[in-house]
């Protein structure tokens, strides 16, 4: 999954009264852990603090899009 994906299923869960869990990949990633430009880190408890900013709220870093972009042509 990526970024964008994991961040929008912790909205998700913090939006649900019995939603308590996410799992994600902490392996390296450079995809993952360069998209954004805030990174999002686990606490002691193994918690996160979601931003507040609208939508995801999250920034992404223009670079990181620009270096993984595959520009397709259609058929």
């Amino acid at each position: 999954s990526s970024a964008v994906s994991t961040i929008a299923n912790m909205h998700f869960i913090a939006s649900i009264s019995n939603g308590s869990w996410l799992e994600w990949d902490q392996n390296p990633n450079a995809l993952r852990s360069d998209l954004f430009e805030e990174s999002l880190t686990l606490d002691e408890r193994g918690c996160v603090r979601l931003p507040e900013r609208p939508g995801l709220g999250v920034r992404l870093n223009q670079e990181t899009v620009n270096r993984y972009r595959v520009d397709q042509q259609g058929v």
